[in-house]
């Protein structure tokens, strides 16, 4: 268990009702409703708020635009010393070095939450009346995955990146082999990966791999790795993880497409450095990247097309990867932070979003219209059929995290590449992934 440290401080906030007499004969009287609360409004003086965020500079800078367009005299200082690592946040923790506000991808929120970080923002959603109804469901679903009780500890800001297979045209015309589709499954995708998976010239040509994480199929299928109510693993019962499974091995089964030496985590690498990869399925912002630049300088010739999903479960893509903010429960100006922190929510705060290529959190046709619009390499060269694919492509329903999701993942990838890799059956990496991540949880549980 993760030691819970620090001081907390809470505002009690008095609720005032008046009571009046009733007109006749003064024996009777009746409350009337409680006063509405008021909302305490953001200072027009100078404020400063502690803002933990692991951006760079210029990130957090363009992160936090919004903000001081609408509130000039809020400072947002950023916690330089902020790092998602546990021995960091604990460390901050314990010295009582708490921010009002966190910013941080919602996929890393287990410890903040075990740290007893983050304040519920329902009452100040109800007081503020934040129009929730705007705010995508699918995603708001995933936030209270998150807790027991479903609570929101968590403003989201923006959905998933968009995921997409980029694939290498050259490999594809070397072989005359017809270009990946739209909404492919993975299944199609294997199936044309055996095409361009062949040595030649020296050259070992790769035709697909699953990704850089485990995560990116898990979330698809909404696997959960831990049993909520019994605190036991599930990666060895639920039949979700042998599909993930075998599918991987279908993947680095095929011949020459897992030559030694090689590693599932260095796909870009493969697409991007030697160009031996054909197909590639990774965020869409990778196209913006200086790396991915400098290779179409060196002579990549590439194409974008939907991300792969599984037959049995069409249009569905990967999930829970969202970003946004939390308030603590240590903050002195938990509603003054609240609402400054609402500008990115704003029209203004998500058209940037959008325009910048996140899907945003506010679901207007309007401002979802316009993403990847300030694009110098997105809009203009992907097709716009092929983008509104894209875009079309489902959250997956969410599931149950849990505080030790984290350490499961990492067992269930060590054996997952055992398993594709023929050094274990299928059988034996199962109940070997159970074992070990109950074991770790036992001994979790002992600290």
């Amino acid at each position: 268990m993760l030691k819970k440290n620090a001081v907390w401080f809470t505002a009690s906030i008095t609720v005032v009702s008046m009571l009046t007499g009733c007109a006749g004969n003064g024996n009777e009287s009746a409350a009337k409703p409680p006063a509405e609360e008021q909302v305490k409004p953001v200072p027009q003086e100078p404020i400063t708020l502690k803002i933990a965020s692991a951006r760079t500079k210029e990130n957090f800078e363009q992160y936090i635009r919004p903000v001081k367009e609408k509130y000039p005299n809020v400072t947002l200082q950023q916690m330089s010393q902020y790092k998602f690592n546990a021995e960091v946040i604990q460390s901050m923790v314990a010295a009582g070095d708490i921010p009002d506000i966190i910013d941080e991808a919602l996929t890393n929120t287990p410890l903040l939450l075990e740290l007893d970080l983050p304040m519920d923002l329902e009452p100040l959603v109800k007081k503020l009346k934040v129009d929730m109804a705007s705010i995508d469901e699918s995603v708001l679903k995933s936030v209270r995955s998150y807790t027991d009780n479903g609570r929101l500890f968590y403003m989201p800001t923006n959905l998933n990146p968009p995921m997409v297979l980029f694939y290498n045209k050259d490999i594809f015309d070397k072989f005359g082999v017809p270009y990946p589709k739209d909404n492919s499954t993975w299944e199609e995708l294997i199936e044309l990966a055996q095409k361009v998976t062949r040595t030649e010239n020296g050259v070992n040509y790769r035709g697909l791999t699953a990704g850089t994480a485990l995560n990116r199929t898990q979330t698809q299928l909404s696997l959960p790795f831990v049993d909520r109510a019994t605190g036991k693993s599930l990666v060895g019962t639920n039949p979700g993880w042998k599909k993930l499974f075998e599918t991987w091995k279908a993947i680095y089964d095929i011949p020459g497409n897992y030559p030694q030496g090689a590693h599932f985590g260095k796909g870009v690498d493969d697409f991007l450095k030697t160009k031996n990869l054909a197909m590639f399925p990774h965020f869409l912002f990778l196209a913006e990247d200086a790396a991915f630049a400098e290779a179409v300088k060196g002579g990549l010739n590439w194409g974008v097309t939907t991300f792969p999903v599984f037959k049995d479960n069409p249009g569905v893509g990967v999930g829970g990867i969202a970003g946004g903010f939390m308030i603590t429960k240590a903050s002195k100006n938990p509603e003054v932070a609240f609402q400054v922190m609402m500008a990115l929510l704003s029209d203004e705060g998500q058209t940037l979003l959008s325009k910048q290529g996140d899907i945003t959190s506010v679901t207007k046709p309007e401002i979802r219209g316009k993403i990847f619009e300030n694009s110098t390499v997105v809009k203009p060269l992907v097709p716009k059929e092929t983008l509104a694919n894209i875009l079309k492509i489902q959250e997956p329903a969410p599931y149950a995290r849990t505080k030790h999701d984290a350490v499961a993942t990492t067992i269930a990838t060590n054996y997952l590449t055992q398993y594709f890799t023929g050094k274990l059956d299928l059988n034996t990496a199962l109940r070997k992934a159970d074992e070990d991540i109950n074991k770790k949880i036992e001994e979790e549980g002992k600290k």
